[in-house]
């Protein structure tokens, strides 16, 4: 699988509250109807308020408000969403539609090489993967790789 993640901020001026009920109920929508599906499609809002929340951890990555996902089978599907993106009339009414409520100069995009930890045709894996669906609990941790010449 081929993953592309999106680090994103809200507008100024909006709340969270509003940036995550225009993201799931405007902009998912109309980008799915716009762009060649991907596999997955997942939006992540950091529970600032958990204890298990780093906050000082959270600050230094920018304190974004959600981290975007996207599976595809293959880059080759990722460049057909691209070329929609880019070439046709699709992109301009993304991007009006993200003026709305991101902070389109601030978006980090990363590429992904994922590495699952248990093998997905596993009964285990199934099951954890269905426990942590129900939950809606996912833990992410940002590991920064330091060079001995920094």
């Amino acid at each position: 699988m081929f993953k592309v993640m999106f680090f994103l901020w809200r507008r100024e001026g909006m709340s969270r509250d509003e940036f995550r009920q225009y993201y799931e109920e405007r902009h998912a929508h109309h980008n799915q109807r716009v762009r060649p599906a991907s596999a997955d499609y997942r939006r992540n809002y950091p529970l600032r308020d958990d204890p298990w929340t780093d906050a000082e951890g959270l600050a230094k990555l920018g304190d974004f408000d959600v981290v975007t996902e996207n599976w595809y089978p293959a880059r080759a599907n990722f460049e057909k969403v691209l070329d929609v993106m880019i070439r046709t009339d699709a992109a301009k009414s993304v991007i009006e539609d993200e003026l709305r409520f991101e902070q389109r100069d601030r978006k980090t995009v990363v590429v992904i090489d994922e590495t699952p930890t248990l093998d997905y045709s596993s009964p285990d894996y199934e099951a954890a993967a269905r426990a942590n669906e129900e939950g809606g609990f996912k833990l992410m941790r940002f590991v920064r790789l330091v060079d001995d010449a920094d």
